[in-house]
C-alpha cells in the first residue's frame, strides 16, 4: 500500500481507526477497546496503538482518558483528520516525485559533462570551432530561452555556455531565459555565427 510506504505505522493506525469512526464501526459516544485488544486487532504493538491515540486525541476525534479508557468524541472530526492527512500525503509524494527528478536531473547533468570532457580530451583529434555573442546587443530576444529561439534547428548553432556576471556556466539549461548581460558560446564556425547574429536580428517574439 503506498500510504503506508511514506507514513509511519502509528499514524497508519491512526488513519484506519479514524476510518472506522467516520464510517460509523466505532460509535460517538462509544468505548473503544483497550489497547491490548487494539493492538490485536491491527497487528500492531501497544505502544503503536498509543502513539495512534494520542494523535487522534490531538485533532479531538477521540478522549483518552486515563484509568477510565478512550472514548469516540466526533465521526466529523473524524473525517477532517482524514482529509488533512490525505492531504499531507498528497504533499509527500509530490515532494518524493519532485526529489526523485532532480535526482534524475544530476545524473543527466554528469552525464553530460562527461561527455563534455571526452570532447575536450578528443579535441586534438577532433577540433571544433566557437564563438561568442554578446547579448547586449540583441536585447529583443531577452527572456527567451534557449530551446524557444530553436537556434540549433535554425541555424546550426549550438549553444555550449555562457558568461554572467564574469561567471561561466557550462552546458546551460534549454530553459535558461536569455538576458542582455550574456555572453553566449556557440559551437560552430564563422559561417554559422552569421546566420545566428542574422537570425537574431530578424528575430520577432511569438506572440
Amino acid at each position: 500500500m503506498e500510504k503506508e510506504k511514506v507514513m509511519p505505522r502509528y499514524e497508519i493506525i491512526a488513519y484506519k481507526i479514524a476510518q472506522k469512526i467516520h464510517q460509523g464501526f466505532f460509535a460517538e459516544k462509544s468505548k473503544l477497546s483497550g489497547r491490548t485488544l487494539l493492538s490485536s486487532e491491527f497487528n500492531v504493538s501497544s505502544e503503536t496503538i498509543r502513539k495512534a491515540l494520542v494523535l487522534l486525541s490531538n485533532y479531538n476525534v477521540v478522549l483518552v482518558k486515563e484509568q477510565s479508557g478512550v472514548f469516540v468524541l466526533s465521526k466529523e472530526n473524524a473525517k477532517t483528520f482524514l482529509e488533512t492527512h490525505e492531504q499531507k500525503q498528497k504533499f509527500k509524494h509530490i515532494g518524493l516525485e519532485i526529489e526523485e527528478l532532480l535526482q534524475e536531473q544530476h545524473s543527466i547533468q554528469l552525464e553530460i559533462q562527461k561527455k563534455m570532457r571526452q570532447l575536450k580530451q578528443s579535441n586534438e583529434l577532433f577540433p571544433f570551432e566557437y564563438f561568442t555573442i554578446d547579448l547586449s546587443e540583441f536585447e529583443h530576444i531577452s527572456n527567451e530561452t534557449i530551446a524557444s529561439l530553436d537556434l540549433y534547428q535554425k541555424t546550426g548553432g549550438l549553444v555550449i555556455a555562457y558568461e554572467l556576471n564574469h561567471k561561466m556556466y557550462q552546458i546551460p539549461n534549454p530553459n535558461t531565459l536569455l538576458n542582455p548581460h550574456m555572453i553566449i558560446y556557440m559551437m560552430g564556425n564563422h559561417s554559422i555565427k552569421k546566420l545566428v547574429i542574422n537570425y537574431f536580428k530578424k528575430y520577432k517574439k511569438s506572440l
